[in-house]
């Protein structure tokens, strides 16, 4: 091989005859020296607790998969197949001749490393090894077996771990055990910790570099980083961008959960069979939306389970883990008249209609991008309409029917945009649907976020025939203060209003009739505080 490829890989540990081979992915550059090419180093973490758990050098060979001094996530970030080659090429050559009988795998990226380039086949066991993952390497006929093969835990995955019983159970036992079998087939004395992770294993107990060693590990992450920027520009500025979504990401999620923990346990209630929208059935309605809420940020929560691909292979809607594909195509408040999310360019689309800070998106996988529009379709239902306005949409502002959707349009580009899944409407007057206006950081405004539009516009009913208004004082009072020709249906709903209001603060109750209202009753209801219903009083009932 190249010596200028060979010259920085660290050297295997051990003797190529020792019957018992350990497979590592080390995390590297973690190491008392960085100028130590062995492997098989104590003050690195993963070695010191493999020298506890009884594996080391005296009696197996040692070596890594990357077998260089460079942080695993950088190598799997910027390296290309080609320089992968050398590295792989160096495994191969050293599994061919060294003479194991058993090959233990340290995690998950070893074992999937080892896939790529051997055959191999399951051995299930029984009784107390039953957990224990023990596979056969077959020759490329597959009539020889080569060696078997143990997939282990990482080392890692035990210090950064909550311990309990049910974990010990479930991962300390199994490692045990996995340890105990590979040195019984390879004809090894047992160790002298047989139940290390089970029963010895102090968290915190295993080297740590000293401060000098930390500070020339540091020096050397930062070498390698400079180093990576000059060879990759244009990749360390999208992993740049990418990390800059993940903070926003976390920081998001940590806001919509403090927010939910405010909202107060809901009652189930029953759907108040009174024409008028009395108080029960405004209670009823706020109490359904809290509840719609807390419902779809708890699936939210469920279905944005971690996906076992890697970025790069997460580019299509099928790439999504089930759960998430469900929860977002059954999201009402991502649908565009009623048609649900189903691929990466319907995504990315509703992503621009969320979004208000022009994150760049184009990099994203579409795991990452599925999870930010629902972070942000939650955001947005708990926060909607509520800046500068939070006084007034508790008091003025009532929920939607129940399942309730209105189809919305841009009013300056004139196309559609997403429904409102939670629609509010004026309390006094329900047919008035209150219509959001879009509000940006930047001057002027930045449209609807489709391509063409641009200003602070307002999301209108897509039907001619829904009757809406702002969310605005001005705007409240002049629907109330509107000639509407009265009826006695209207005088008697309006006496409604009055009555219940007056009895929900303990105010005397009336039992005059409608027609029989006049200034003394409207009097007596303005010290309540409540003008708004003075003013409609007043406009359509006192000339």
């Amino acid at each position: 091989m190249p010596t200028k490829h060979t010259r920085y890989f660290n050297q295997p540990s051990g003797s190529i005859q020792s019957a018992l081979a350990v497979h590592l992915i080390n995390p590297t550059f973690y190491v008392g020296g960085v100028n130590n090419q062995e492997a098989d180093d104590p003050t690195n973490p993963t070695i010191s607790l493999l020298h506890d758990a009884g594996l080391s050098s005296s009696d197996c060979i040692l070596f890594d998969s990357l077998n260089v001094r460079a942080r695993t996530e950088d190598m799997k970030k910027f390296y290309t197949d080609d320089l992968w080659k050398s590295h792989r090429d160096y495994v191969q050559k050293l599994r061919t001749n060294m003479w194991a009988a058993v090959e233990i795998c340290m995690g998950q990226d070893a074992f999937a490393d080892l896939s790529k380039s051997a055959i191999l086949k399951p051995f299930p066991l029984w009784e107390k090894f039953e957990k224990v993952r023990l596979w056969v390497e077959v020759d490329k006929d597959q009539t020889s077996v080569k060696r078997f093969v143990v997939h282990a835990y990482h080392p890692a995955f035990f210090p950064r771990s909550k311990r309990g019983p049910i974990f010990d159970e479930k991962f300390s036992k199994p490692q045990d055990l996995a340890i105990l079998m590979a040195r019984q087939l390879a004809k090894l004395p047992q160790a002298e910790t047989p139940h290390y992770f089970e029963s010895a294993f102090v968290r915190g107990g295993f080297a740590h570099l000293s401060p000098q060693a930390e500070t020339q590990k540091k020096e050397c992450e930062r070498l390698a980083m400079d180093a990576f920027e000059k060879a990759f520009p244009d990749k360390c500025i999208r992993i740049q961008v990418a990390q800059q979504f993940k903070e926003f990401k976390i920081k998001t999620e940590m806001a919509l959960i403090d927010k939910m923990k405010a909202l107060e346990p809901l009652i189930p209630m029953q759907v108040p069979s009174v024409e008028v929208l009395s108080l029960e059935d405004q209670e009823f309605r706020r109490r359904r939306r809290y509840a719609a809420i807390r419902s779809t940020v708890k699936s939210f929560r469920v279905a944005t389970i971690e996906t076992d691909r890697d970025d790069d292979e997460c580019r299509d809607s099928e790439d999504l883990p089930d759960d998430l594909q469900n929860w977002i195509r059954s999201q009402n408040g991502l649908k565009i008249r009623g048609e649900p999310v189903t691929t990466r360019e319907q995504l990315e689309h509703v992503f621009g209609l969320l979004d208000t800070n022009n994150i760049y998106y184009k990099e994203f996988s579409i795991h990452d991008l599925a999870v930010l529009v629902g972070v942000l379709l939650l955001e947005k239902i708990q926060t909607n309409r509520q800046t500068n306005r939070s006084s007034l949409k508790n008091t003025e502002a009532i929920p939607g029917k129940p399942g309730e959707v209105i189809y919305r349009t841009c009013s300056m580009c004139k196309k559609p945009f997403l429904d409102d899944a939670f629609p509010l409407f004026l309390t006094a007057v329900p047919g008035f649907y209150f219509i959001e206006v879009i509000h940006c950081k930047f001057p002027g405004g930045a449209g609807c976020g489709q391509q063409g539009c641009n200003g602070w516009p307002a999301l209108m009913p897509a039907d001619p025939k829904q009757r809406h208004t702002r969310l605005e004082m001005r705007s409240i009072k002049r629907v109330m203060l509107a000639g509407l020709n009265p009826t006695w249906k209207d005088a008697l709903k309006v006496f409604h209003y009055l009555f219940t209001f007056a009895l929900l603060v303990g105010a005397i109750t009336y039992y005059a009739q409608a027609s029989d209202l006049g200034w003394s009753a409207v009097e007596q209801i303005d010290h309540l505080g409540n003008g708004v219903v003075r003013q409609m009083f007043y406009a359509k009932y006192i000339n």
